[in-house]
């Protein structure tokens, strides 16, 4: 084998790998690209997912905020009609222990 057909040979062998080398770093760039898009995508669904679930308790939350509300005010309300029939059953013995007493007076 002649020393040109060598050469020849082995500048296309070389060409040859670099053009695999230049491949396999054009694939690898590319895989990581693709990766980050896929991280980003899996980021982006959990924070939606984070999203909805932060929503879902929020919306409970207030379902028992409002449930309690009520059942407060209707509490305060059963213990103000209880103490307004106190105040009017103790009025009407008033009223009439001070008449009794004024008529017994004269």
């Amino acid at each position: 084998m002649s020393m040109e057909k060598t050469l020849t040979e082995l500048i296309t062998a070389e060409n040859e790998a670099q053009r695999i080398v230049d491949e396999a770093e054009k694939e690898a760039k590319n895989i990581r690209e693709q990766t980050k898009l896929e991280a980003q995508k899996i980021i982006d669904n959990n924070k939606k997912e984070e999203e909805l679930e932060i929503d879902h308790l929020l919306a409970e939350a207030r379902e028992q905020i409002q449930s309690s509300r009520k059942e407060l005010i209707a509490q305060a309300k059963k213990q103000a009609k209880h103490w307004e029939e106190l105040y009017q059953k103790n009025f009407d013995k008033t009223v009439k222990f001070i008449i009794e007493a004024a008529i017994s007076i004269k």
